[in-house]
């Protein structure tokens, strides 16, 4: 086919690499190289726009420090790397070198360059903290960006009980940390040190990280119920393969507020968990209850206990907290409000996790940062701050476990 990347099986390849996908000779001897810079697994995952587009800015502004050969830095359509042009003769070694300079520039920066309505024809959609999640996870694996194949591995007993032990064994954890976005991931990783390569199952990435004296496994799962319930069984799954002892599940991140006192800010920590959109009351169970299931999922007590005793600069909250498969509109707020009065707030994720912390006789606590009170143009402004909260706070809960 005419289109270079139409040729490529991406079946076979393994992020994160760096590889010439093109050479162009031009006249009077000048060249250009282009090099597919590949950071998530096609087919398997892919990053969120509001990170592709921040990392397109903070590349094309921070790379020139670099070198004056930078062409241009464009994001694949299918989100799960960027095409970056050079001037001249090129080899991927050289490449790889102005990329890590540029995304180590990338890690310290305090603001994404040029987002705002004058310069940006979305500078509302924009999110520096997933940007730097998706920088931190990409350096992570430099070792082996220059790896690159197109062919399936074969691999002898040897390679197999190799992978085997990367993937799974030797892995232990004091903490499980849930996350759903890079934006409520990149305060953990940039709290700890990645320890290993990072572990993609399915759509989920587990990243191991020395916190202090802590193991932490943060699982990136994903938004919605079925993604973060498969993501915590895949890093439960890697930890009873390794032998290790079951530690305590953390479901952390944003939430939209419920209550009438609760503030964009906010920090709410749950003492019960319901599904707000089941409803099996024809066959005689209460609202929110999966068929014979508890009603509710309870908060570890515990951990509950530890969260309020951590220092912190956003007011904090305990109570209940609702999750459901639909952004929560002013008007469904309304409507959950009328069942449930007491709810605090409500996510995608939290409920979901309990019932398999549940499951598996794992202690729970969701401790979420309000982002908006269930409205999409608050969260889009405040999720980053709010990703913050919930994440000073349950660091310092590890802190303290």
């Amino acid at each position: 086919m005419n289109v270079e990347s139409f040729n490529l099986d991406h079946r076979f390849v393994t992020p994160p690499y760096i590889r010439v996908a093109d050479r162009k000779e031009l006249p009077h001897g000048d060249a250009l190289t282009k090099f597919d810079v590949r950071f998530t697994q096609p087919n398997s995952a892919h990053l969120e726009m509001p990170a592709v587009h921040s990392l397109e800015h903070l590349f094309a502004e921070h790379s020139r420090n670099h070198s004056d050969r930078v062409v241009d830095f464009s994001p694949m359509g299918c989100q799960t790397g960027f095409y970056l042009l050079l001037s001249g003769h090129w080899e991927a070694a050289a490449a790889a070198d102005l990329v890590a300079a540029t995304l180590q520039d990338i890690l310290h920066a305090s603001e994404v360059p040029a987002a705002n309505e004058i310069q940006c024809g979305w500078g509302a959609n924009h999110s520096l903290a997933g940007a730097q999640a998706a920088a931190a996870e990409f350096l992570a694996g430099r070792e082996g960006w220059l790896d690159f194949t197109t062919e399936p591995a074969i691999e002898d007993d040897s390679s197999v009980a190799r992978r085997k032990a990367d993937l799974r064994g030797d892995r232990t954890a004091d903490a499980i940390v849930v996350v759903a976005m890079e934006e409520e991931e990149a305060p953990f990783i940039a709290a700890g040190e990645i320890v290993g390569e990072p572990v993609r199952v399915g759509n989920a990435s587990l990243t191991w990280l020395a916190i202090e004296d802590k193991s932490v496994v943060v699982v990136r799962s994903g938004i919605s119920f079925v993604n973060a319930a498969s993501g915590l069984v895949a890093a439960i799954d890697a930890l009873t393969a390794a032998g290790a002892k079951l530690p305590y599940v953390i479901s952390a991140g944003t939430a939209g507020g419920l209550g009438a006192d609760v503030r964009v800010g906010d920090v709410i920590v749950g003492t019960a968990y319901i599904h707000s959109q089941v409803d099996a009351r024809a066959f005689g169970y209460a609202l929110g209850q999966v068929p014979r299931m508890p009603a509710s999922y309870e908060g570890d007590p515990g951990l509950v206990s530890t969260a309020r005793q951590v220092a912190h600069d956003a007011p904090l909250r305990t109570g209940l907290i609702l999750a459901g498969d639909s952004f929560a509109s002013p008007e469904l707020a309304a409507s959950l409000l009328t069942e449930w009065p007491e709810a605090l707030c409500i996510d995608m994720e939290s409920s979901a996790l309990a019932q398999v912390a549940h499951n598996y006789g794992l202690a729970f606590a969701s401790i979420r940062g309000i982002s908006d009170l269930c409205g999409p143009d608050e969260f889009h402004t405040h999720v980053d701050d709010a990703a913050n909260r919930s994440a000073a706070v349950v660091l310092d809960l590890i802190a303290r476990s």
